[in-house]
């Protein structure tokens, strides 16, 4: 093997210095491993897990479970349905004030409203056109008439 010492089968771990030096490395690595280490964090139980997303997890099973009581139980959905959707409200509305993005959510707000508004005069304008076109041209505008004439 080039740049390593061949290794005798009869020659002891001490007797060869290649062999002393792998020896010693990995018992200082192995100790390094050993040293005390913090234990892992304790991980919840799989409905806890959910909480870890801001509570949607809970919400979603919430949900889907007041949702199947349709089938199981139709006067019991009837009134957990509401209940749901007002909890959902009010967690929703509380937690209005801990948003972090609110400035960036109102930087966009003028351009988005601005293309509504642009969207709205364009179907205004079209529909005023055709209004306009058909108005001027006397054309009766009927469902067994064929659009192209023929």
């Amino acid at each position: 093997m080039a740049g390593r010492a061949a290794i005798k089968p009869n020659e002891s771990l001490h007797s060869s210095p290649v062999l002393l030096q792998i020896w010693k490395q990995a018992s200082e690595h192995n100790e390094k491993m050993r040293r005390w280490s913090p234990p892992p964090p304790r991980r919840p139980g799989v409905i806890l897990k959910a909480l870890r997303g801001g509570g949607l997890g809970i919400a979603a099973m919430a949900y889907v479970g007041v949702d199947y009581l349709r089938y199981l139980s139709p006067s019991l959905h009837e009134r957990l349905q509401p209940a749901l959707w007002t909890v959902l409200a009010l967690v929703a509305v509380s937690r209005v004030p801990f948003y972090k993005h609110w400035s960036a959510e109102l930087r966009s707000a003028l351009p988005f409203v601005a293309a509504m508004l642009f969207m709205l005069s364009a179907l205004l304008f079209e529909a005023l056109s055709v209004r306009f076109v058909t108005a001027v041209l006397g054309l009766d505008w009927h469902r067994y008439c064929p659009c192209v004439p023929i």
